[in-house]
């Protein structure tokens, strides 16, 4: 069976639009490639939204409502599936970082995930219901995708001062984590800068988000206590890089976070010694 037959529109509603372009392909007698046409996509990407692996755009389910007389059946679905909550999120947009050619991040809990220890992961993992070693195995085999491997994002991260203060596990992982975060700080392809707390209330406060710039456009997703939600409408996206910006325009310098990461180690180390 292949990984389109698999698919189950029961499980989400994107599982269910990718499950009825395969239904209406199918009917309609084409291959993948007749069918792109019509949609205007390549065959690899007809194949693609069969799979789940990526979701048309307005412009491709247009063509299709338009080709097939749907009334809009596929568009408004598009619509419908991006407003509602996908199970499956998480294992979408972990497959967008995989090909991102930069990683917009701003955190205002805790370190964001590629910038952890694994000690400091364990710290936090310890404190939910998931299954530790294998929760702490996927953490970092996504550090490795996004830090070592052969294909490495450019990482923009932001995140606030209160985070290095914070003794996640006790002085003496928090301060491995700091020197972890300096060590970072120094290679070309990641920016750590911090927003100071004298810089006050700012629109990050609202929560964490990121977003993967790939090659033709941009995907985020925005965290939440339960959940979190795949955003892949271009208006949407828009306003969380908007909203980076503004969070960047509060942030210290790219030297002067480093300067800042060392004086909190600093006093860890006073208050160790």
């Amino acid at each position: 069976m292949s990984e389109a037959e698999e698919i189950n529109p029961d499980n989400s509603l994107w599982d269910w639009l990718a499950y009825e372009l395969r239904q209406c392909r199918l009917q309609a007698g084409m291959s993948l490639a007749q069918f792109g046409q019509v949609a205007g996509a390549a065959r690899s990407t007809v194949s693609n939204w069969e799979t789940g692996y990526r979701k048309p755009d307005e412009k491709n389910l247009e063509l299709v409502d338009a080709r097939f007389a749907t009334g809009g059946r596929f568009l408004r679905h598009l619509r419908f599936a991006r407003l509602n909550h996908d199970p499956s999120w998480f294992a979408q947009y972990s497959g967008y970082e995989r090909h991102a050619t930069d990683l917009k991040i701003y955190c205002g809990q805790v370190i964001p995930v590629p910038l952890q220890t694994p000690n400091y992961a364990r710290a936090l993992l310890s404190t939910g219901p998931l299954e530790l070693d294998e929760a702490l195995a996927d953490r970092l085999s996504r550090q490795t995708l996004i830090l070592n491997d052969h294909h490495t994002p450019r990482l923009w991260v932001l995140f606030d001062e209160c985070l290095l203060r914070q003794e996640i596990g006790g002085a003496d992982i928090m301060r491995e984590q700091l020197g972890h975060l300096l060590k970072l700080s120094e290679l070309s392809h990641v920016s750590i800068r911090i927003i100071p707390t004298s810089a006050g209330a700012h629109v990050g406060v609202n929560g964490e988000f990121r977003i993967s710039m790939l090659p033709g456009r941009d995907v985020a997703f925005t965290g939440a206590q339960l959940s979190g939600r795949l955003v892949e409408s271009p208006a949407e996206v828009r306003i969380l890089v908007l909203r980076f910006d503004q969070i960047g325009a509060q942030a210290l310098p790219e030297i002067a976070s480093r300067e800042l990461i060392r004086r909190v180690m600093e006093d860890l180390n006073d208050h160790l010694a």
